[in-house]
């Protein structure tokens, strides 16, 4: 189980930080905690990735990039980008683990991506 919450903030983390590469300010003002804050909100990105809901620009450039992002382990990514996933992402984990655990599994269904999450997150928990 904790392997598979750190695959998804990894996952979460480099497809948002690759999503416009060379475009720094796209995600400056994404306001990660008033998403974190806005259950409505936060659920509408989950429900976008699970391809059960409508999805926002954001929301889509995120979704299309995250197997790039997990091939690459983001090698194009900005430091503060991968930050400001790494809160989103642990935000969704620890609030929302059912949701997350889906992600995961939608998203790696064959496990080949765990191990970069181990190293890009550690041993962290909520």
């Amino acid at each position: 189980m904790v392997y598979k919450t750190h695959f998804l903030l990894v996952l979460l983390g480099l497809a948002l930080a690759e999503a416009f590469p060379g475009e720094k300010n796209k995600y400056d003002n994404i306001d990660i905690d008033a998403i974190c804050k806005n259950k409505r909100l936060l659920l509408g990105y989950v429900n976008c990735m699970l391809d059960k809901g409508p999805c926002t620009a954001e929301g889509r450039a995120l979704k299309e990039n995250i197997p790039n992002s997990l091939e690459n382990k983001c090698s194009d990514c900005e430091e503060a980008d991968k930050e400001r996933v790494k809160k989103g992402a642990t935000c969704v984990r620890c609030s929302y683990p059912e949701e997350w655990e889906a992600i995961v599994e939608h998203f790696d269904p064959e496990k080949k991506y765990r191990e970069i999450g181990r190293e890009f997150f550690g041993e962290k928990s909520c």
